[in-house]
């Protein structure tokens, strides 16, 4: 009886390692968990037919099904509960502990149960359950505990590789949306150019206006496309369109610009902007002749932190993610700085403050 057992645990060693590999070719489109259900079908089938020829009906039937389900259990036991609840949870003691106690409860209960079935259940006396057979579910039930760590690094390997081309994708797409943004500047340019010269002869003002104009599109097709542009550039766009938007306001704004990085610091394009878009959008008030703005920049220690901080409009709330436009801009930072980086928005003394804390890239 050992000799059998011990074939079904080599069938299922096999099998698991074949299932692992089968998974990560991506032979199937099949999801994963469809893919383990049949693939644990397929193993109880063919642990049945290699029982028939030597073992009664219902040892055939019923012995391979007892097996698989301490393998189930070991396996999803340790992969879905013990490993995320202990271990990545940065807790190994205690993971160490809980698996310990999971490894003599399993082997306990293994041994428990098939002299019940062995004894009890179907009356066959001349079974001799040994130290032979403990050892055995011992040893069995700890490499089924290995497959499971195994299997855990599997599904972290597949998990990881669908965020990353999750993030490729949207990074595609970002890049296909500006070039479809990018609509002969040529033509968009020298027009600007025609009507900034036609414009300067009757009102300088204007002219001046259609030149900011002009800077902002041109940082957006010459700039943005690039990884990384000097921070003098991302400041020079952001002074531009601050110029443009005063055009809407009613009283004049104060706005207080402090940095103290140094003007050829490199960083991705367009990173600070949503900071200072929020505040028109949603931080202004444009009957308001006391509206207060002030943009920090510093370098410390590698890292870029920036800050705005403006008067509280009342209806502001910390949950208007679409205004502060969180999403889309910690999609972006994932992608650029996974887990690297901090990004908040805080009420404190009727000011909104939004800060984003960066590494050198």
């Amino acid at each position: 009886m050992v000799k059998n057992i011990l074939d079904i645990d080599g069938i299922l060693i096999i099998f698991t390692r074949l299932k692992l590999l089968f998974m990560s070719r991506s032979i199937t489109s099949l999801p994963l968990h469809w893919i383990q259900i049949i693939a644990w079908i397929l193993f109880y089938c063919i642990s049945v037919l290699y029982l028939l020829p030597q073992d009664p009906i219902h040892t055939a039937l019923i012995n391979p099904l007892v097996s698989i389900s301490f393998y189930i259990v070991i396996i999803y036991g340790n992969a879905y509960l013990l490993i995320p609840w202990l271990y990545e949870k940065q807790k190994p003691g205690y993971y160490a502990l809980a698996l310990f106690i999971f490894f003599v409860a399993v082997v306990s209960l293994r041994v428990f149960l098939y002299q019940e079935l062995y004894f009890k259940i179907w009356k066959e006396s001349f079974f001799q359950y040994t130290f032979a057979h403990i050892a055995y579910a011992a040893f069995s039930t700890f490499l089924t505990l290995c497959i499971s760590i195994i299997f855990k690094i599997a599904l972290n390997y597949f998990a990881l590789r669908k965020v990353q081309e999750e993030l490729k994708a949207k990074q595609y797409q970002t890049e296909l949306n500006l070039l479809k943004s990018q609509i002969q500047p040529h033509f968009l340019f020298n027009t600007l150019n025609n009507i900034y010269y036609e414009a300067y002869k009757e009102s300088p003002k204007t002219a001046y206006l259609i030149e900011k104009l002009s800077e902002v599109m041109r940082y957006f097709i010459d700039d943005c496309p690039q990884d990384l542009v000097p921070i003098s550039r991302e400041m020079q766009f952001i002074h531009h369109y601050i110029e443009l938007e005063k055009i809407r306001m009613r009283y004049p704004i104060q706005i207080t610009i402090n940095s103290s990085v140094s003007t050829d610091y490199l960083l991705p394009p367009m990173l600070l902007m949503p900071f200072v878009e929020n505040v028109f959008k949603h931080g202004i008030n444009k009957k308001n002749d006391t509206n207060e703005v002030v943009i920090e920049l510093i370098e410390k220690e590698q890292t870029l932190h920036f800050t705005v901080r403006n008067t509280l409009l009342k209806e502001t709330t910390l949950s208007s993610e679409g205004g502060f436009g969180l999403r889309n801009l910690k999609d972006r930072l994932e992608l650029i700085f996974p887990n690297r980086f901090t990004l908040s928005a805080k009420v404190s003394d009727d000011y909104f403050i939004a800060s984003l804390s960066i590494p050198k890239p």
